[in-house]
């Protein structure tokens, strides 16, 4: 009887919607079994607390396999046409549960300034309030010392550099209100 199962999505509705993800890690370059399983939590989620419950009953936040989670969450944060306040609230549950993540966060923004010149703006863009929020929120996952590793020379900074760094003071002072 259909009457039984309505608003329940069905096993095959779930199945594609896995493969989709799974397709879709792929396509964004999730090339290990970890990184594949905490992009699709992390993608497939409700919310915040539903992909963190996940991520924890899944192992994939103990200590060395949080590197993984930490850094697909930077990156799948990165490609979104509009910066989602969504990773940046699960990045600091993570660093809440597992205090190495901090260092892990700040190695992967420092991986992101190497690299900021061959990035498109959105995702520049979408970094620089990401690390804004993760230094001005009330828990302060990590602190502007991670800005140490971008080199501050006005004579021959990288445009995306100038960008980041002028959306991340301006993300950073709207959250001091």
């Amino acid at each position: 009887d259909d009457a039984d199962n309505e608003g329940a999505p069905s096993k095959k509705t779930l199945g594609e919607e896995e493969e989709g993800l799974l397709s879709l890690a792929s396509a964004q370059r999730m090339n290990t079994d970890a990184r594949r399983s905490v992009f699709c939590i992390v993608m497939g989620s409700a919310d915040c607390d539903d992909a963190f419950e996940k991520l924890v009953r899944g192992g994939l936040l103990r200590p060395k396999a949080e590197r993984d989670a930490v850094r697909v969450i930077v990156h799948c944060c990165g490609e979104e046409k509009a910066f989602n306040p969504f990773y940046a609230f699960l990045a600091m549950r993570v660093c809440e549960f597992q205090q190495r993540s901090k260092f892990t966060l700040m190695l992967t923004f420092w991986d992101a300034f190497k690299q900021l010149d061959t990035f498109p703006v959105r995702k520049v863009a979408n970094l620089a309030k990401l690390l804004a929020h993760l230094i001005g929120s009330k828990d302060r996952c990590l602190t502007i010392g991670v800005l140490k590793r971008i080199e501050f020379s006005p004579s021959d900074m990288q445009e995306n550099i100038i960008v980041f760094l002028s959306i991340f003071m301006a993300a950073l002072f709207e959250s001091c209100d």
